[in-house]
């Protein structure tokens, strides 16, 4: 770097370099014009470009050539390109409705079933009763206390009356037929095909020729005063 600069110092001690660091400025600020005027016409184009980004200054430090090149853009090149593609089939899940007609079915319920509990009258003859019983008597003067059986009771028939268990309680499997309505129902489930498989054609965008700058000499100055 320091030879670089030094080389430059001793260019611009001469007449010759100065005026071509002269020539060179004068063509930078001709160009600049006319990339201004350019970087309108890319605004109008929606494109936010730097208008002395196009513009590019080389300077042979060793021949002293100085060259200034204007860089267009050049768009990429694109092509459409068509590829044959397999497009797998479609299929989805679909369900039928079925009737379902009436029918009868068998049902168990299991129900409890009271004691059978029966009356029993039973005739049963009662003996009689007889109780004890003192009684006084006065007999010329005497206090006299005698005891005697006495009948309370006499002997008869009753009805008795006791509680007989004949069935005790119990649960008891008591079948009866219910009628089921007819219904609709869900089927089975199958596949049904919704589109078959098929080759499509697609087409996609390819980029052939990349976007690029591409160079152009519009002023070439030397040493010696010479343009071309």
């Amino acid at each position: 770097m320091n030879a670089i600069f030094t080389t430059a110092g001793r260019m611009l001690q001469n007449a010759a370099a100065r005026k071509l660091v002269l020539a060179a400025s004068t063509a930078v600020a001709g160009v600049g014009m006319t990339g201004t005027a350019q970087a309108n016409d890319h605004d109008r184009d929606h494109r936010d470009r730097n208008p002395f980004r196009d513009i590019q200054l080389n300077v042979d430090l060793h021949t002293g050539r100085t060259e200034i090149e204007r860089r267009h853009w050049c768009e990429p090149v694109c092509e459409d390109r068509q590829t044959q593609v397999w497009v797998e089939p479609a299929y989805r899940t679909v369900s039928d409705r079925v009737w379902v007609a009436p029918q009868s079915r068998t049902v168990c319920d299991h129900v409890w079933r009271e004691p059978v509990v029966q009356d029993v009258c039973e005739r049963v003859w009662v003996a009689p009763q007889y109780e004890v019983r003192e009684f006084v008597r006065r007999e010329h003067g005497w206090r006299r206390v005698a005891r005697e059986e006495v009948l309370i009771s006499p002997g008869h028939y009753e009805d008795r009356h006791s509680q007989v268990v004949v069935t005790p309680g119990h649960y008891e499997d008591v079948q009866r037929e219910e009628v089921v309505a007819g219904h609709f129902e869900e089927g089975p489930a199958r596949q049904e095909l919704v589109a078959p498989g098929h080759w499509e054609t697609r087409v996609d965008r390819v980029v052939v020729v990349p976007g690029h700058y591409d160079g152009e000499t519009i002023a070439r100055i030397d040493i010696g005063g010479h343009r071309r």
